[in-house]
């Protein structure tokens, strides 16, 4: 699992205390990133990382790599290739017998500031909710956690205490 996501994953657990699945491969290429569960309010959610392949931050549109292929740093690529493909729109309708609604959600180290106000507009157009990885570490770093058996949470905790000697 990339650590953008185990760390996401544990946001989700430790500080929402929601259900998760992690990197959930459907057929071929098609993978859901985390599919989280928020118990008291009976909502689901599907939520992508936008933090792989390049540290460009969020724009509208993709851009291209010298190859042709996508950067997957463009709204207009979550939307299409992990959030509106059919067969993940398949997928997450036959999760209950009720039609259920989910809930999207991109997680982003940060927007493009030249397209801050466009990219916000259409996420909201395409009911994509933008979290910011930076607002997730703060949440795990403010918690009380001590000797975590996980890699994740262990490296949180010793950073944290490793910058309250600064």
């Amino acid at each position: 699992m990339r650590s953008d996501v185990h760390i996401i994953e544990n946001y989700l657990r430790e500080v929402k205390r929601w259900f998760t699945l992690s990197n959930l491969i459907l057929s071929g290429k098609v993978e859901i990133g985390l599919l989280a569960y928020d118990p008291r309010h009976d909502e689901l959610y599907h939520i992508e990382s936008a933090l792989g392949r390049t540290n460009a931050p969020l724009r509208l549109k993709s851009t291209l790599s010298i190859s042709g292929e996508s950067n997957e740093n463009g709204l207009d690529y979550f939307s299409s290739v992990k959030f509106e493909s059919d067969v993940v729109k398949s997928f997450l309708g036959r999760l209950s017998a009720k039609e259920r609604d989910h809930k999207r959600v991109l997680v982003v180290r940060d927007i493009d500031s030249r397209q801050s106000e466009s990219v916000r507009q259409e996420a909201r157009a395409m009911h994509i909710e933008i979290w910011f990885m930076q607002s997730i570490i703060q949440s795990l770093a403010a918690m009380d956690i001590k000797n975590s058996s996980d890699d994740v949470l262990r490296t949180i905790e010793l950073c944290r205490e490793a910058l309250k000697r600064y």
